[in-house]
């Protein structure tokens, strides 16, 4: 705590009793500790935002209930750049679900520092556990929200890619890599490059995906799969095939 004149002992006491009540065994309590941290009423004249923010994200790391998950959500997004430092920081978090926590509060405070550690979260190994690569889908979902510079657009795009491949978050990752490649080209491209290896149920991802994105290479790669062997890949891309009504549509 900041030094406090005798006038702000109130302060004092508010701000002991608001960590008192985030640590309750309650959770009416907690969630109602993490709301008053964030409507900017408790002990603004004794702790810092920033102070105020690490024993948030602290909480955050140990809430086992969603209402309070969100309490925090909150109370961190109204705190705004002070709560990105301490948010950085437990995505070291071994546990991928703590990660999604902090991940999910990351994607409502925008800025440089927070997309550069969002990004960070797209370099994964070829084969991840399940939690790990929604992780990653949702991460590449963040990123690509914020219209990323190169070369962090062509890692989001990989990364949207195989988030369809995989099946983690398939539907969302396609239709973000629509907005991320409005032209469609250099996305259809990437998801042409994959089909060969592709086994039938990444195949039919792929189709629907396809179905997401615009331009002449989309339409050309949903000509090829019309003919592909898997039936359901073949009917998924005749359909989203007839759908377009324009030769670059």
């Amino acid at each position: 705590m900041q030094r406090a004149h005798p006038d702000d002992w109130a302060a004092v006491l508010d701000v002991v009793v608001l960590l008192r009540e985030l640590a309750s065994a309650l959770p009416a309590r907690r969630q109602r500790a993490a709301l008053s941290a964030g409507a900017d009423t408790v002990g603004a004249e004794v702790v810092s935002p920033g102070a105020l923010a690490e024993e948030l994200v602290a909480a955050l790391l140990d809430e086992p209930e969603q209402n309070v998950i969100g309490a925090l959500h909150w109370a961190l997004v109204r705190l705004g750049d002070e709560a990105v430092t301490p948010l950085i920081e437990a995505l070291d978090d071994p546990d991928a679900q703590v990660r999604g926590r902090v991940l999910a509060a990351l994607a409502d405070l925008p800025g440089p520092r927070s997309t550069a550690a969002v990004g960070a979260l797209l370099g994964t190994p070829d084969s991840d556990p399940e939690p790990e690569a929604r992780l990653r889908a949702r991460a590449a979902i963040v990123v690509a929200r914020r219209d990323p510079a190169e070369p962090l657009r062509g890692r989001t795009r990989e990364a949207l890619v195989k988030a369809i491949r995989t099946g983690a978050n398939d539907v969302e990752a396609a239709e973000t890599l629509a907005v991320l490649d409005p032209d469609g080209d250099a996305a259809a491209a990437i998801l042409a490059a994959c089909v060969p290896a592709a086994a039938p149920e990444e195949r039919r991802r792929i189709a629907q995906a396809l179905g997401e994105i615009p331009g002449a290479e989309a339409r050309r790669v949903l000509g090829l799969l019309v003919e592909d062997s898997d039936r359901a890949t073949s009917l998924t891309a005749r359909l989203l095939l007839s759908r377009r009504t324009t030769p670059d549509g």
